[in-house]
């Protein structure tokens, strides 16, 4: 799910599809002006933000990806309609030509193992871990109100990703997740009350021990080595 490439490639593939029995226009295809549709333009773009800051991300920290860069802004494609437009007759390669499915797919392939790739068993662990911070945060009336709205919006941005499959295909559950056991530590010390601390601590404690760390990592390293600087 986490791969933005690999699920651009899935969503323009299926849209290719639409024009496989005959051709059709964009519109009429793709019918952008229905909920669906429109939900589905929504995703694309989307994943194509999610893919930009991917990148961008990786050459920071040294990655070699300007061949990615360079192919990047032929990607929107699909979504602009820029082959043909929107009321001419298309086919599928007017749509998204065959070498953008192919670029598009080698930077999924790259992106293997780079990034987190969200499974059915991190669903159950990152909702056990929302709900612990969901009591954590309940049970802490005093916490500063700007900390305590901060951890609130936070966890409904993990809920509503974990919920809705449309707004969580290009959510990036690693930094959530880092940022949430951040603001957990935060509300540990925060805190006044020795219950309250007791359920913060135990809350990204959880994270540590395996709650929802495997998978969340790059090539082995733990993305919570962040920890050795606490």
């Amino acid at each position: 799910m986490s791969n933005s490439a690999r699920d651009l490639h899935i969503l323009y593939s299926s849209w290719r599809d639409r024009f496989a029995s005959k051709t059709s226009t964009a519109k009429g295809a793709l019918e952008p002006h229905t909920a669906k549709g429109a939900q589905e333009f929504v995703q694309a773009f989307r994943l194509l933000g999610r893919i930009d800051v991917l990148l961008r991300q990786l050459e920071q920290d040294g990655y070699n990806v300007s061949l990615y860069r360079r192919q990047f802004p032929k990607w929107s494609a699909g979504v602009l309609s820029s082959g043909s437009g929107w009321a001419s007759s298309m086919s599928p390669d007017n749509l998204v030509h065959p070498t953008v499915m192919d670029q598009i797919e080698g930077c999924a392939n790259y992106l293997d193992g780079k990034v987190f790739v969200y499974e059915h068993d991190d669903s159950e662990a990152l909702d056990s871990l929302v709900s612990r911070a969901r009591v954590a945060l309940n049970g802490d009336p005093d916490l500063d109100p700007q900390l305590h709205y901060y951890i609130h919006r936070l966890l409904q941005e993990i809920e509503i990703a974990l919920s809705d499959e449309s707004a969580g295909i290009a959510f990036d559950y690693t930094a959530a997740v880092q940022r949430l056991w951040v603001a957990m530590r935060a509300a540990e010390g925060a805190s006044t009350d020795d219950d309250s601390k007791r359920r913060w601590r135990d809350a990204w404690q959880s994270i540590l021990t395996g709650t929802v760390s495997g998978g969340l990592v790059q090539a082995g390293a733990l993305m919570f080595q962040i920890t050795a600087a606490v």
